[in-house]
């Protein structure tokens, strides 16, 4: 908590250059929070996962609460690329009891994008306030999933403004 997070340089994706959009990536962890920060580049959180670890049982894989995501000065120059799409919170693989709350996501082409494999099982985003979203065809909120067992349990959303950016036209609200 109470950091300054920014990844480096333009997130690109080229056979030439490669910058990760990622200012935090994590995998297979219980008991996350992250809260109090300030954000430029994604959270990308890969299987977050609730159970008992080394005797401690955690009420919930992953809260993440009142942090302020921020974009690029300039997230325009992301829109005219038509391969790339900048997003605030990436959930992968599997995501069980994650509370994500009370955060400002400004300046993205999505605020929050599911790429799982097996589930979402007890998921809230609530109270966030997502604003100047869209370019890229993007979508304010997305959620791809892939493989016969892939399941969606318990998803709530409740009390968020999505706001799209009048001069980013996004091509979706919300695909679930």
């Amino acid at each position: 908590h109470d950091n300054v997070i920014k990844r480096l340089g333009s997130p690109t994706f080229s056979t030439d250059e490669v910058s990760w959009a990622f200012a935090i990536e994590s995998a297979y962890h219980s008991g996350m929070e992250i809260f109090d920060n300030e954000f430029v580049g994604a959270v990308d959180l890969n299987a977050s996962l609730c159970g008992t670890y080394d005797g401690v049982e955690y009420e919930y894989a992953t809260w993440m609460h009142d942090n302020v995501f921020g974009a690029d000065p300039d997230p325009k120059e992301a829109y005219d690329n038509a391969t790339y799409e900048e997003t605030a919170i990436i959930l992968e693989w599997r995501t069980e009891k994650t509370l994500i709350e009370r955060n400002m996501i400004s300046g993205y082409n999505q605020a929050l994008y599911f790429n799982v494999r097996e589930g979402v099982y007890d998921f809230t985003f609530r109270n966030n306030e997502c604003t100047k979203l869209g370019g890229n065809a993007g979508s304010m909120l997305r959620m791809d999933g892939h493989g016969a067992d892939m399941r969606v349990e318990n998803f709530t959303l409740t009390d968020n403004l999505f706001e799209g950016d009048p001069d980013a036209m996004s091509g979706f609200g919300i695909i679930v």
